[in-house]
């Protein structure tokens, strides 16, 4: 288990690192009509995958996607990594 698993219940269960995802995609595919399911990279979540059912009715309700997962509550803090690279200015 990776520090972001332990720090973090919520992603000790129903993950999945990108070579497991990819060996096991039927299975994974399976599993997520009743259980989202994340995927890490690195030990870090990068994706989510979702019931086509459960994407719709967040959809339904919420209107758009952002709105339907800005609605996920996590059981911890979601840590971000620090960002490294200066924004450059943009003329509009």
């Amino acid at each position: 288990m990776t520090d972001s698993e332990t720090a973090n219940p919520l992603l000790s269960k129903n993950t999945w690192h990108t070579h497991e995802a990819k060996n096991a995609f039927s299975r994974l595919l399976d599993k997520a009509q009743t259980e989202t399911q994340i995927i890490l990279r690195y030990g870090k979540p990068v994706a989510v995958i979702l019931s086509y059912e459960c994407y719709t009715e967040g959809i339904q309700n919420t209107g758009t996607a952002w709105d339907f997962f800005r609605t996920i509550e996590l059981d911890g803090d979601l840590a971000l990594p620090p960002r490294t690279e200066i924004m450059r200015e943009v003329e509009l």
